[in-house]
């Protein structure tokens, strides 16, 4: 029996260089298969790998499951692994050529012309988003393979190929997609930032970067967007903050989980919700997690020190919070989880809503680490800019918060054996 159609195998991909830096791939052998050929047009030296991987792709769904035709937009969705995150590759076939030989080539199959593979918004000659999203998803390959260099090659390479344009606004309408729409190449900044590492100045950059260019991106982690979180009013923060501290720790809402060490409790971050509102989850934590905002010194000194400190953070980066919203980040990853599911609205949203009760969140978590005020201070400094004295600060909250790490892992494990 004939083994089953492979693009890799059965086809070859012809590159040439029509421009200074810019190459057509186009392949060879679909004719065979009474499909039309592929081709990509306007490719950048750095996403020629990712090139061929696009054209693969569509030669094996056109063999496969149906033959692609003009006009059309085709998707495909990209993952890692099980669990890992599913991107959406999407592209619209045009005609390049048109099919060639008489009557005889036409009712047997051959001679079905070319197809470039373009961009769905149809402003590109070159597919530039579907090329940046593959090659953010090779990255995500070499990162599961612990390849954290070829990984940021990737990813480099990714923004090379489209840097994206900060502020563009609201992607395009990709109906029945399913998998994130890597919009501007926003994913490409946000991997880079996790790839930093603990070096906050560089990640925060990056950060600031991936929000800049998705609003979407931007309104679910923060809930508002990059331009609407450097537009604050004076006295905004300190007003919110007050607000946010009072009120979650007047409504904590918590319940019993499913079993005895879990507990649901309202989470202390405040999320855009729909219709304008502003509302939490009822997160699902193990029980003695109710410690990192709700009870003991965590809500003592929330409810003394946590909104003049927030205030304190955000004002310093008045014009960059990103910075402190991805400092904050993995303590917002303890209380917000997609699966969790939302309570009532509290009101009408504020734009310092998100990142106020964030850094508010992330600052309860010191407190019950047994940070000082001096000590949560420096962590939201910059380290190039940092003095001795801060320094030092920092270095005895990194041990304080490994310290709390440790206890919180304890929990989990304890929670999964009960």
């Amino acid at each position: 029996m004939a083994a089953a159609f492979s693009a890799n195998r059965d086809i070859k991909v012809e590159a040439s260089e029509t421009a200074a830096g810019r190459y057509t791939l186009r392949t060879k052998g679909l004719a065979d298969r009474k499909r039309p050929e592929l081709e990509i047009a306007g490719v950048p030296e750095a996403a020629l790998q990712a090139a061929g991987g696009v054209i693969n792709m569509l030669a094996d769904y056109s063999v496969k499951n149906a033959e692609v035709f003009a006009d059309q937009t085709v998707g495909n969705v990209l993952a890692v692994g099980d669990e890992g995150r599913k991107l959406l590759l999407v592209v619209r076939a045009v005609a390049a050529e048109k099919p060639k030989g008489g009557l005889w080539s036409k009712l047997t199959g051959g001679g079905k012309g070319v197809l470039r593979l373009a961009d769905p918004t149809g402003d590109a000659e070159a597919p530039l988003t579907a090329l940046a999203t593959m090659l953010v998803h090779r990255a995500a390959v070499r990162l599961a393979k612990d390849d954290d260099e070829g990984a940021r090659t990737e990813l480099e390479a990714a923004i090379a190929t489209l840097p994206g344009e900060a502020g563009a606004g609201e992607p395009p309408s990709i109906g029945g997609a399913d998998g994130a729409f890597n919009w501007q190449n926003h994913l490409a900044y946000l991997d880079l930032a996790t790839l930093a590492g603990d070096d906050a100045d560089e990640a925060s950059k990056h950060f600031g970067d991936a929000l800049a260019r998705s609003d979407a991106l931007a309104r679910s982690e923060l809930g508002a967007t990059a331009d609407e979180l450097t537009a604050f009013a004076d006295g905004d923060v300190a007003r919110e903050a007050k607000r946010i501290v009072e009120h979650n720790l007047q409504h904590a809402e918590r319940g019993p989980g499913p079993t005895p060490a879990l507990m649901t409790m309202a989470s202390p971050i405040w999320e855009l919700a729909e219709g304008g509102q502003v509302t939490r989850r009822a997160s699902l934590l193990p029980s003695k997690l109710f410690s990192l905002y709700y009870d003991g010194v965590a809500a003592e000194r929330l409810l003394r020190d946590g909104a003049t400190l927030v205030t304190a953070i955000l004002e310093r980066d008045r014009a960059a919070p990103w910075r402190a919203a991805w400092i904050a980040r993995a303590t917002r990853g303890v209380w917000v989880s997609d699966e969790a599911p939302f309570l009532e609205p509290l009101g009408p949203a504020h734009a310092a809503d998100g990142i106020v009760s964030t850094v508010l969140a992330d600052v309860a978590r010191c407190f019950r680490a047994g940070a000082t005020n001096e000590e949560i201070l420096a962590r939201y400094e910059s380290r190039s800019a940092a003095s001795p004295a801060e320094l030092a600060a920092l270095e005895a909250l990194d041990a304080k918060l490994a310290e709390l790490a440790t206890f919180e892992g304890e929990q989990y494990l304890a929670a999964m054996a009960t």
